[in-house]
């Protein structure tokens, strides 16, 4: 049995999306010992395609094109939408592309599975009318928070399952103790305006790390996605990083995956605006502080009993609100039953997977 699981990619400099290619890995092996898994995300693969715009548009005619014979090679495709793309956050372009793939997979008769993702919101009549129809044609679809699901309602196109994230379902590297205080700094975030004010941003970025060093915690900035070509990188931050803290802070550039959440489970606490900075943190064992830039991280964050989440939208002062999270009592077994929830969630899909779809 094989399976293609798309918005996803191992290789991908955003740490995030490997999490969505490896841990859904995990939960089709665990449903189906010894299938095939591969992903496909934007970048071109080995065979010079990927699912970008320019790639799917060679396909939009009906002919079978590369992408198609290439969907038709597996037995069931699981869209993961790069965790929180089946929204129209990103624009329209991407949610359209997505429904081109998911056209591919009806016209080479392969089912497709939407996997554990955020859903919505949909601020627009086409998105909606997007979102619904993608929704109503897989064969299973699965929210990752509560909110979610009861969007889905909402516009009329259900879920099979409400689940969590797939990082769940990772190994666990061995606790060490712990060592200093992880800051995630995004490069999303820092000078562009299109998911708040990078002014303020910075801002707090500095007030929050110049106190973190006056209460004499050891500050390590977190790089969670890698240095790429593209300006959503969390690398190109460092060099002004440095010239504000120089050797007073550590650089930390994961060499992978397994590598950052070994450097998390080393940490006293991380505080991320990556959310799979936060949730790399949490599954394995460490407190984390979400700063979040959309919805996409309260709800999840909820459904596991786990409130650390500071919006940056709302919030007057992110690092007073952060620092008092720090100051929390018995969060590690907090974090433990918040692991035990996660693993019945995501137990929950391989059961629904098992039971196998129309």
């Amino acid at each position: 049995m094989k399976a293609l699981v798309l918005w996803a990619d191992e290789e991908s400099p955003n740490l995030g999306v490997r999490v969505l290619a490896k841990g859904m890995e995990v939960l089709l092996d665990r449903a189906f010992p010894g299938i095939t898994v591969h992903s496909l995300a934007d970048a071109a693969n080995d065979e010079g395609f990927g699912l970008s715009g320019r790639h799917l548009a060679k396909e939009l005619l009906g002919r079978s094109g590369p992408i198609a014979s290439f969907i038709k090679r597996y037995d069931v495709v699981v869209d993961i939408g790069g965790g929180d793309s089946f929204s129209d956050i990103y624009g329209l372009k991407r949610l359209a592309l997505m429904q081109q793939v998911h056209r591919l997979c009806r016209r080479v008769g392969v089912p497709l599975i939407i996997g554990p993702q955020t859903i919505g919101p949909f601020d627009s009549a086409p998105a909606k009318w997007m979102g619904r129809s993608m929704l109503r044609s897989s064969v299973m679809s699965v929210a990752r928070d509560s909110k979610s699901a009861e969007y889905s309602n909402v516009i009329g196109a259900p879920v099979t399952v409400t689940a969590t994230d797939v990082v769940f379902a990772l190994d666990r590297p061995a606790k060490q103790v712990p060592t200093g205080v992880v800051v995630n700094v995004s490069g999303l975030l820092w000078d562009s305006s299109n998911h708040g004010d990078p002014s303020a941003y910075q801002k707090s970025v500095r007030t929050l790390v110049d106190q973190l060093m006056r209460d004499g915690r050891d500050v390590s900035f977190l790089a969670h996605v890698l240095d790429s070509p593209s300006a959503d990188n969390d690398c190109r931050i460092f060099p002004q990083l440095e010239e504000l803290y120089g050797s007073d802070a550590k650089y930390v550039v994961p060499r992978d995956l397994t590598h950052v959440r070994e450097v998390l489970a080393s940490a006293e606490a991380v505080i991320g605006s990556r959310m799979h900075a936060c949730l790399n943190g949490l599954s394995v064992g460490t407190p984390a502080v979400a700063w979040a830039y959309s919805r996409k991280f309260a709800p999840l964050l909820d459904d596991l009993g786990w409130n650390q989440v500071v919006d940056l939208a709302t919030a007057d002062d992110p690092a007073s609100m952060t620092l008092g999270y720090l100051g929390a009592k018995d969060m590690r077994r907090q974090i433990a039953e918040l692991n035990s929830r996660a693993e019945d969630k995501l137990g929950t899909v391989v059961n629904t997977l098992k039971m196998g779809w129309a």
